[in-house]
């Protein structure tokens, strides 16, 4: 088996919560989150 660069073999990490133990996750924040960055990548492409 040959390794290809930048390609792992094995289990990968496909897990979307990344939160600790304890500490509540709201997934409306993920949301609100891809709002706000497309207002500032609209605001910077067509700023004066």
């Amino acid at each position: 088996m040959t390794a290809t660069p930048g390609i792992t073999s094995g289990a990968a990490a496909t897990s979307t919560d990344a939160t600790a133990p304890g500490k509540s996750h709201y997934v409306v924040l993920d949301g609100l989150r891809g709002v706000v960055a497309l207002m500032v990548v609209m605001f910077h492409t067509f700023e004066a």
